[in-house]
């Protein structure tokens, strides 16, 4: 990934534009952030922006076994889906651009391949919310029940939020290129300013 300047402008994490040589024009858009942060949505939405296939790194895993994320868990556990992911998430980051990759929430779990160098040319924006927010997103998906399993079990949504989202969100921050607060801004506005960031290199 190219080297890390930020700067806060309204409330946007951005990468200042890097110097001429440091790093290659970005061709892999890899977007992180908890569930129902509008990852797919923006990510869908980007891919079509730009021309660039799109891939929805939970719902690949769901084609390849044939199973719901909800249903893996069910049967296998937690431990086995990591794994899962893990491997798919390997073979993500390998895939030539240009790509748009929406990641599940706990994909940043595995620091090993997050610290390890991204390919060149990858940019890595992250999708916030509050915790109000994503609650009602979830609670309003009809599809959340069937493919969502609960992360913390005996917690009530909004403690199951608060508790994951906070452990995750320094990972979610240092791995992040660009960052934004759907609370605050359409998909379609999150989309014109990460082109904007592409076409900038």
């Amino acid at each position: 990934m190219c080297k890390k300047i930020f700067s806060r402008i309204l409330g946007i994490v951005a990468e200042s534009r890097p110097l001429i040589g440091e790093c290659p024009s970005i061709d892999k858009v890899i977007i992180i952030g908890y569930r129902a942060t509008g990852k797919s949505t923006v990510g869908r939405l980007l891919a079509h922006r730009l021309g660039w296939d799109f891939v929805d790194l939970d719902e690949w895993i769901e084609e390849k076994t044939g199973k719901s994320i909800k249903r893996i868990v069910s049967e296998k556990g937690w431990g086995m889906f990591r794994e899962i992911e893990r491997s798919a998430l390997r073979k993500m980051l390998d895939m030539k651009g240009p790509l748009v990759a929406a990641c599940g929430g706990g994909a940043v779990i595995h620091k090993d391949i997050w610290n390890a160098s991204l390919p060149d040319g990858s940019m890595v924006v992250w999708l916030r919310a509050r915790t109000d927010t994503i609650s009602s997103r979830i609670d309003s998906d009809p599809l959340s029940v069937s493919r969502r399993p609960s992360l913390v079990s005996g917690k009530c949504l909004m403690n199951e939020i608060e508790a994951v989202a906070g452990e995750r969100e320094p990972l979610y921050r240092k791995y992040a290129d660009l960052s934004f607060d759907t609370d605050a801004m359409t998909p379609a506005e999150i989309v014109d300013l990460v082109v904007e960031r592409i076409d900038s290199d």
